[in-house]
């Protein structure tokens, strides 16, 4: 259920809440990954010019994504698919290209990727958190006493249990930035606290009893990161690597 909220209106053109806390969160996570390169020794405007291509590529794949998530809506209403300013990302989308685009610079200047990874996942949940505090979409009918009113009914504002849940996986990441065991640890750690956190909140999002696409997913990513946990321990690869710096 969404409730866009629009701030103003400028040059005749509705300016919507949820898109101006996007653009916040990744001028934040912009910032955030430079302070990050900088602290690794990595080439800043490399990592700029990175970020605008996560950036444009994270939006497509988080609306690909989403829409394919939500595919009887569009076929009914075509036009809204790029109603982007309205809402309608999905996290995993943004991730998955993300990764696939972070991959092939990786390779192009011969950095490893893990490294990389590692220094835009604080970045990326800060820029998730900001931008759930201008969502509109709202979970559940409730009866607590937190519950917003939506048209009516009463529901659980699931994008501040979202924000709230997201800051706190950034708070375990900075705090754990600098005593990295393997490179690629953050990275791991991004992956499944989201992952754990995602498969919880769509209880209060999801009003069937039905396991959605999302928490399947979830449940893969979850089980991917503990095996290749488990696999470097066993391995005997967990070297300070990240306290290096």
């Amino acid at each position: 259920m969404s409730k866009p909220t629009v701030l103003f209106e400028l040059f005749g053109l509705q300016v919507y809440l949820y898109g101006v806390m996007v653009a916040i969160g990744i001028a934040a996570g912009l910032y955030v990954a430079l302070s990050e390169a900088k602290r690794k020794g990595l080439d800043p405007d490399k990592i700029t010019d990175l970020s605008f291509v996560l950036m444009v590529g994270g939006i497509v794949g988080a609306r690909l994504v989403y829409v394919l998530l939500n595919i009887g809506n569009y076929i009914s209403h075509p036009a809204s698919l790029f109603s982007i300013h309205k809402g309608g990302l999905a996290f995993h989308g943004a991730a998955f290209a993300g990764i696939a685009i972070v991959y092939v610079f990786a390779k192009k200047n011969s950095v490893n990727f893990m490294k990389i990874a590692d220094l835009f996942a604080p970045a990326l949940i800060l820029g998730y958190a900001i931008g759930r505090l201008g969502c509109d979409i709202y979970g559940n009918e409730t009866t607590v006493a937190w519950g917003v009113d939506v048209f009516g009914v009463t529901r659980h504002p699931v994008q501040f249990y979202s924000a709230f849940f997201a800051f706190v996986i950034f708070g375990v990441l900075w705090y754990k930035r600098k005593a990295i065991e393997f490179e690629g640890q953050l990275f791991i750690w991004l992956a499944g606290l989201y992952s754990g956190y995602r498969f919880f909140i769509e209880f209060f999002r999801n009003e069937t009893s039905a396991v959605t696409p999302a928490q399947l997913i979830s449940l893969g990513i979850l089980a991917a990161c503990f095996i290749y946990s488990e696999h470097r321990k066993r391995s005997g690869s967990l070297v300070s690597e990240g306290g290096r710096k």
